[in-house]
């Protein structure tokens, strides 16, 4: 391997790590949160709403509940008597989730996250940053340019992405298409900005060198859009949480004044 080349392919593999570890670093804040949250409704189902169930009962007010309350209050007072079954019940649902993500769940999340409005644009940024700079990478060492496509294709994290890629090959080999017209036609990611640097740069001879700067504006723009995305979803994470826990509260409020209606 070439000197040049060598760091080339670090530079990549440095670059495109920060940028994950930046995303994930900037989304423990919320985790903490929606962390929290099911820690408080936990203890609020499985010791709080057992410890009061008695007294809507002595009320005579537990059957008037809407369905929402009466199932919370029972599936608190169960598992509060079978204890022993909830580390059962929380491996179960991780295992579950597990099996449908590898299933389908990440095809559909791979689907949707290029698509929903104010993530998009951070998620295609990120997959065509990490896939041009390897096209100049690759382009550099000499390989043909369907190879690197090939190449790409299989190491692009998102399958959707990755399979655009694949039928910009086709779309080079049975067409004759450019470059750039094979991309803007295999996907919507590439449309626009996109298509029009590609094909700038096959008009230039350059690919490589031209690729690889344009890979780097994308993840100076890529790291803005991260910051950007964690300033807002923090507080974010706090209204829903809020708003949750207020519906919550909301759905005993019919039950509480019922209940102190009949002390009176």
């Amino acid at each position: 391997i070439e000197p040049g080349l060598l760091d080339l392919l670090i530079s990549l593999l440095k670059r495109t790590d920060k940028a994950r570890r930046k995303f994930i670093a900037g989304m423990i804040y919320p985790a903490i949160i929606v962390l929290a949250l099911i820690v408080t409704i936990s203890i609020f189902s499985f010791t709080v709403l057992p410890a009061i169930k008695d007294v809507f009962v002595a009320l005579q007010v537990f059957n008037s509940m809407n369905f929402l309350s009466r199932s919370l209050f029972d599936i608190g007072e169960y598992f509060q008597v079978n204890y022993y079954l909830i580390p059962f019940v929380v491996i179960g649902f991780i295992v579950l989730i597990k099996i449908l993500w590898d299933f389908q769940l990440k095809k559909v999340w791979d689907h949707y996250k290029i698509r929903i409005r104010f993530i998009d644009k951070l998620f295609i940024n990120m997959y065509i940053a990490e896939s041009f700079m390897l096209l100049g990478v690759l382009y550099s060492a000499g390989l043909p340019v369907v190879d690197c496509l090939g190449l790409m294709a299989k190491t692009c994290p998102n399958k959707e992405i990755g399979g655009a890629f694949e039928q910009t090959t086709n779309f080079i080999r049975t067409e004759g298409l450019e470059l750039a017209k094979a991309l803007e036609k295999s996907h919507f990611a590439f449309e626009g900005e996109i298509a029009y640097r590609v094909g700038t740069a096959e008009a230039t001879g350059h690919i490589e060198e031209a690729m690889i700067d344009y890979a780097q504006q994308l993840f100076e723009k890529l790291d803005e859009q991260i910051d950007t995305f964690i300033k807002l979803v923090e507080p974010a994470m706090i209204v829903v949480g809020g708003i949750f826990v207020g519906l919550l509260l909301v759905s005993f409020y019919g039950s509480i004044s019922s209940a102190l209606a009949n002390i009176r």
